[in-house]
This record gives structure tokens, C-alpha cells and sequence, in this order.
């Protein structure tokens, strides 16, 4: 059974077919990712900030200095792309780097222009937020970030197929 694509998921039936795109939660987390990235970048248009810059931002504002294995972790980016990330971010005074205790490690700092750019921009992204979750009924929202946490919390690489 194919359905013809809507805007409005909450309407779908539930299908049989685990094969069709709209029963993948992949497709699905994509969808909503999509989505949740172009909000974003409608509501910051102005201040030039990806969505993986404002968790930076965000990190370092909240939790203080870490080095970059570190926060790479906590915003689930690789080591390449924090690296590439971090160069970008300086190069627009947002961020500073130095060695780090052990002379192996790099210690990322917000610039005090990157602490304000986070302090200035995380009540329109807390919104866009609020914006996404809109779209649930207000009893249904708790439980699906409840949900999104504990599968953004699962180590899939554990798990094997065949």
C-alpha cells in the first residue's frame, strides 16, 4: 500500500509495509531533520551559524572550556569535522585554541564575541525548538524527547545483521 506523501504525518494510518519509506524511522529522522535545519536557518539567517556551530557555541557557553576530542563527544561530531569546524570558527573570532595541559590535547575557549553570539541567539533557537514540538499534541511532547534521548543514547554500532 503506497500513500500519496501529505505535510501532515500525525493523519497517516499506520502501515504493514516496513519496506515503504514513511514506516522507516530513518526516513523519518531525516524528514524531521530537514525540516528542524531550514527552521533554523530561516529564524539565523542573518548571523551566519549552522546548526553544528550553535552546539558548539552552546557547549562552550554552558559547560566552559574542553578540548576538542571532548567536545566532539558531546556534540556527536567527528574529530575531522570538529577540526574543520574549530579553524572556521576562529577564523570569525568566535573561538580561541591553545595546548592544553598535557602539550597532546587542544583546549577550546569561547572568544567573548562567541559568548555573546550564544547568549544572543539561544532564545530564537530555544523557540524554533518549541516551534518543532508544536507540532504534537502538548501530552505527547515529553515522551517523544524522552524517546529521541534514549535512541540518541543507543550504541547501534553494537548491533549486527544477517
Amino acid at each position: 500500500m503506497t500513500l500519496k506523501r501529505t505535510e501532515d504525518y500525525r493523519d497517516l494510518p499506520v502501515l504493514e509495509d516496513k519496506a515503504e519509506l514513511d514506516n522507516m524511522p530513518g526516513y523519518l529522522f531525516r524528514v524531521l531533520e530537514n525540516r528542524a535545519n531550514s527552521l533554523f536557518q530561516t529564524a539565523l539567517a542573518d548571523k551566519n551559524l549552522t546548526t553544528r556551530q550553535f552546539g558548539v557555541l552552546n557547549t562552550l557557553a554552558r559547560h566552559g572550556d574542553m578540548t576538542q576530542t571532548e567536545l566532539a563527544e558531546r556534540t556527536s561530531s567527528d574529530k575531522s569535522t570538529m577540526g574543520e569546524m574549530v579553524v572556521r570558527m576562529r577564523e570569525r573570532g568566535l573561538l580561541t585554541r591553545k595546548r592544553g595541559a598535557d602539550r597532546r590535547s587542544i583546549v577550546i575557549t569561547l572568544t567573548d564575541k562567541g559568548r555573546r553570539l550564544a547568549l544572543e541567539v539561544t532564545p530564537t533557537v530555544v523557540s524554533v525548538q518549541e516551534a518543532i514540538l508544536a507540532a504534537l499534541p502538548q501530552e505527547y511532547r515529553m515522551l517523544f524527547m524522552k524517546c529521541l534521548k534514549r535512541l540518541a543514547a543507543t550504541n547501534f554500532e553494537t548491533i549486527t545483521f544477517g
